[in-house]
């Protein structure tokens, strides 16, 4: 199980209604996307992090292990439009230095709101409150289990091969790399093989059924939607 799995299955807004926290992370990025971004991304920023350490009960070091995913392309973003190319070479533009900080805001914003998201509700959880048909459901999970199952096992095989010195010259290195690769093709025909014979052995008609607890709609989760846009457009209101 992934950090990201074991914060969406074990926080306090697990049994909240998926609905009420897609309403709220949309809400919250519409805002983001449609007013300019200062002081709405840094408020809703704010409200985010608040809302995902003190509401769901998320931890300050699980979060930031998530918010630093997007730094490194939002680095490049923000070189690519600050650094213009001329006659005399590459030059700093000033000028864009506005528009690079403005998406710098308004991605760490967007992003913190996907976190929220992620991290509060389980993904076939969402994919049901989605109402997408239940075959597609069911490819999505399949599919993003598998992936989790299939880096574990190439990490897996990596450390074993760094430990027999695999990777100790650029030579060694690309002879490894094409076993680990074999080995990996090789496992994972294996499995799907497996999972294929046990769905067979457990009379599988085309629909996995999986449990799923029963929601309901919350006024203070309801509540809680509306103080936050409130907050949000008061923020704005004021610094007009």
């Amino acid at each position: 199980m992934s950090a990201l799995d074991y914060y969406a299955y074990h926080n306090r807004w697990r049994y909240y209604h998926p609905m009420e926290k897609i309403i709220l992370v949309a809400g919250l990025i519409g805002i983001n996307a449609t007013v300019p971004p200062w002081p709405a991304a840094p408020t809703v920023f704010f409200i985010v992090s608040i809302l995902i350490m003190v509401g769901a009960g998320i931890p300050l070091r699980a979060y930031l292990k998530v918010l630093v995913l997007p730094i490194p392309f939002l680095t490049c973003g923000i070189f690519s439009i600050c650094l213009s190319l001329g006659a005399d070479g590459i030059a700093w533009n000033p000028t864009a230095f506005r528009m690079a900080s403005d998406l710098a805001l308004r991605t760490m914003a967007g992003f913190s709101c996907l976190a929220l998201l992620t991290m509060t509700t389980p993904l076939i959880e969402l994919l049901r409150a989605m109402r997408l048909p239940p075959f597609l459901v069911e490819l999505c999970i399949t599919t993003y289990r598998f992936t989790h199952v299939a880096w574990q096992t190439v990490h897996a095989m990596h450390v074993s091969q760094t430990a027999r010195a695999g990777y100790v010259s650029p030579r060694v290195a690309r002879r490894s790399l094409g076993l680990l690769a074999a080995a990996l093709l090789h496992h994972v025909l294996e499995r799907v093989c497996r999972i294929e014979y046990g769905l067979s052995a457990r009379a599988y008609e085309g629909r996995l059924h999986l449990m799923s607890p029963k929601y309901s709609f919350s006024p203070f989760s309801l509540a809680r939607i509306g103080v936050s846009f409130a907050f949000v457009g008061g923020v704005y209101w004021y610094s007009q």
